[in-house]
């Protein structure tokens, strides 16, 4: 049955139904470049981390505002997700995803 041959409540119906497949597809597609890009991070109870935590003080230019706060540590691991760390050891413990997390490494001056 072609299009001209349609109501016009099925043929709404049937543009609702194609915009929602094209979006699965996109999103899928979405999905996977995203994936492409991310790398797999895993730390272990004791190491050293950055906190991604992007917070504009009002009033100054986005250019100085610092996207990663610490260096924390992580106390525990909850799951391949969810990482519990804590600043100092009088500090509140913080439940984070490991996408805000970035290992801290040191460096030397030369």
């Amino acid at each position: 049955m072609s299009n001209c041959q349609l109501s016009p409540t099925e043929l709404s119906w049937l543009s609702a139904h194609e915009s929602g497949t094209t979006y699965r597809v996109a999103q899928k597609l979405n999905k996977r470049a995203y994936d492409v890009a991310v790398k797999p991070a895993s730390f272990q109870p004791g190491d050293m981390v950055w906190y991604f935590c992007p917070r504009a003080r009002l009033g100054t230019s986005p250019k100085w505002t610092r996207f990663y706060r610490g260096p924390y540590q992580v106390i525990k691991r909850i799951n391949d997700i969810n990482y519990v760390i804590r600043a100092t050891a009088k500090s509140r413990p913080i439940v984070v995803h490991v996408n805000k997390l970035r290992a801290c490494r040191e460096f030397t001056l030369q």
